[in-house]
């Protein structure tokens, strides 16, 4: 498989095996290294391709995102982690770090009493429009606990009416 970085254009064939729909814009790729060979990573306006991904990552669903040559690392809203080993970076780093950025409408501490804290963040979906919200409790916090979740949902509801969104 043959994909051009630095190119203007990303061959077709790389956009079929990788599912990017006809028209939606990429922003940045590169070469991702793994056991089958040099695979494609592409970033678009709507989200991160790339084999081994498994579907598309929303720019909602990244917390944020590191780059340590040749390691490109992602932190995703549900705590989950995913690590892209680059053969070559082309501009996949810079994208993906505008892209999260840019997603970004506001982002509050919540108190949710004893001390306990979580931190909320607004993002608007690229391909939808709408804003998502993700609520990351501090270290040591049970996100789980029931009573917890609910003051964070509470503390949740009090941002959004204050900000009206």
């Amino acid at each position: 498989m043959r994909f051009r970085l630095g190119g203007p254009r990303l061959e077709p064939t790389v956009r079929r095996q990788l599912g990017i729909a006809r028209g939606e814009r990429v922003l940045g790729w590169g070469r991702q290294i793994s056991p089958e060979g040099d695979l494609p990573a592409v970033a678009t306006e709507r989200g991160l391709y790339g084999t081994g991904l498994g579907a598309r990552i929303d720019w909602v669903q990244v917390s944020r995102a590191g780059w340590d040559d040749p390691y490109l690392d992602l932190v995703l809203v549900d705590g989950r982690s995913q690590r892209l080993d680059l053969r070559e970076a082309g501009g996949l780093p810079d994208a993906v770090r505008t892209m999260v950025t840019d997603s970004v409408i506001v982002t509050e501490r919540l108190d949710l009493g004893g001390g306990a804290g979580a931190s909320a963040v607004a993002r608007r979906g690229s391909g939808d429009g709408q804003i998502h919200w993700s609520v990351a409790f501090d270290p040591g916090l049970d996100g789980t606990d029931p009573a917890l979740r609910a003051r964070a949902d509470e503390a949740l509801a009090a941002l959004r009416a204050t900000l009206g969104i």
